[in-house]
């Protein structure tokens, strides 16, 4: 007959329940700093399913409603931005800047204080993940670098080209760049911009 060695059994069970309990609580940490590291861009509606119907907004400053914003193309105002997340800046902010259209890429900071409203242009990191185009006659050497096909002395002879020239007019004055042949303009073309709009 077999016999019974109740204490070796419970220890093992114990042993067995505190790692499972461990696991369990690594798990439920990991996946609660996830949820709060990571916010989902919120979408305005009407948006459609293709991204060239929609502009890519950045909200950030003083306000929850901090985030990406896909906005329908067109005539959208800093007014309707705030009206569909349920902003308020009236009263705050002069009428002309309220009525300031949208365009892809604008960066919207909203305060507490004056100024309530400030504007400017997302940084060249997160334009790029979102795919959208950075301009070349603004972009920093670092900036210039995050583009696929430039490195550091690419970046140098687009900014020393830029200077020599007080800006370049269009894409293609990067193909005086020695060294930048057709194949590697193809795979710059799609992420650059002279000036905001394409």
């Amino acid at each position: 007959m077999m016999s019974l060695n109740w204490k070796r059994n419970s220890d093992g069970q114990l042993c067995g329940a505190c790692l499972i309990a461990a696991i369990v609580a690594l798990v439920c940490m990991v996946k609660v700093g996830v949820h709060r590291a990571y916010t989902p861009a919120r979408t305005i509606l009407p948006f459609t399913d293709r991204y060239g119907d929609a502009i890519v907004v950045e909200v950030a400053g003083e306000t929850d409603r901090r985030g990406i914003y896909f906005l329908p193309d067109g005539n959208v105002t800093i007014d309707d931005l705030c009206t569909a997340t349920g902003l308020s800046l009236r009263g705050r902010v002069v009428t002309d800047v309220l009525h300031r259209r949208l365009e892809e890429g604008d960066r919207v900071v909203l305060g507490e204080t004056e100024p309530w409203c400030t504007m400017g242009t997302m940084d060249s990191c997160t334009m790029l993940a979102l795919g959208l185009p950075i301009d070349i006659n603004s972009a920093g050497r670092e900036d210039l670098t995050l583009i696929p096909g430039i490195g550091m002395k690419t970046a140098e002879a687009i900014i020393a080209l830029r200077e020599e020239r007080g800006g370049l007019s269009k894409k293609e004055d990067l193909k005086m760049i020695r060294g930048l042949g057709k194949k590697r303009y193809d795979g710059i073309e799609g992420h650059i911009v002279i000036g905001k709009n394409k």
